[in-house]
Parts: C-alpha cells; structure tokens; sequence
C-alpha cells in the first residue's frame, strides 16, 4: 500500500483499489432516487386530482417555506396552503 501513496499522481491515495468503484456505484444508487422522486411528485398529484404541473411550479416558486413547513405542502394540501398565503398577503 505504501508504494501506491508514494507514487505521484496516484489517484487513490493510500486507499484501497476498487474503493472508487463503489462510491461511483452509490452515487448513480443515489442519482437514481433523485431523479424517480420528480416522478413519484408528479404521479402522487395526479392521484389526488391536482395539476402536476402547477403543483411543482408552486414547490419552486415557495422553497423557502416549503422547507419551512413541508406538510403543508403536499400534493393534496398545496392548494390549501396558497390560499391562506394569498389572503394573508390581501389583508396586509
């Protein structure tokens, strides 16, 4: 193992062959969960008869609440949740 540390350039720095291999492998593990999330959304607000798209428009445009209060931001509670926003933001 120490002569893989002493040589330059050596990419794997004292760690283990083959360690590289499956850290990539999680990482497309994890890439993988990502990207079917965006569909599992987007059939969940089928499923309670919200738009899809007007759902994901609104987890965008209110992240910072979102993140704030994520309950209140489901797929069958957005709708909810916008209209308290907008008559708070009417009474002001």
């Amino acid at each position: 193992m120490s002569v893989l540390v002493a040589i330059a350039g050596n990419h794997n720095q004292g760690r283990c062959p083959g360690r590289g291999t499956r850290t990539t492998s999680r990482a497309d593990q994890n890439a993988e969960i990502a990207r079917d999330s965006g569909a599992v959304d987007i059939h969940t607000a089928e499923l309670c008869g919200a738009d899809p798209f007007d759902y994901l428009v609104a987890l965008q445009r209110h992240h910072q609440r979102v993140a704030e209060a994520p309950a209140d931001w489901m797929p069958w509670s957005f709708a909810a949740t916008l209209e308290k926003i907008g008559a708070a933001a009417a009474s002001e």
